[in-house]
């Protein structure tokens, strides 16, 4: 059989535009309350990656490091789009953490109050949504 180059041009666009429309394709993601929407894959911009399962987080340092978290949600407010979880730090200690999403919740700014014995630190960090994975 022989097969012309216009034939070969046809196959190639079909696996072409095949192709392309696999890569745009996202997986659907449940963002019907703050609390389920937290659950996912998250990039910090330290290049640490945390995965969100529904009573856990995992946390993966861009050296390989993996940790597990721990936490609980203790506030949340659907309709200012926040809420406040205590949360495992890796010494061990429960740390509050306030998460805000942005409008569409593909991306949040968190705020962790550490209370130490003669006071308190608090740490800010942006996070984006990668994927639906929960696990490394």
């Amino acid at each position: 059989m022989r097969f012309t180059w216009l034939t070969v041009g046809l196959i190639g666009i079909v696996i072409l535009t095949a192709i392309l429309f696999l890569r745009t394709s996202k997986e659907t993601r449940d963002t019907s309350s703050v609390e389920v929407s937290i659950q996912g894959h998250w990039l910090a911009g330290n290049g640490d990656h945390l995965y969100y399962g529904p009573d856990q987080a995992i946390a993966l340092s861009p050296e390989g490091t993996k940790s597990y978290h721990p936490y609980r949600v203790l506030l949340s407010n659907e309709k200012e789009s926040w809420m406040k979880i205590l949360i495992a730090n890796s010494e061990g200690n429960e740390v509050e953490r306030v998460i805000r999403f942005n409008a569409n919740r593909d991306a949040y700014q968190t705020t962790s109050v550490i209370l130490l014995g003669s006071g308190r630190t608090e740490r800010f960090a942006t996070l984006e949504y990668v994927d639906n994975n929960k696990r490394p």
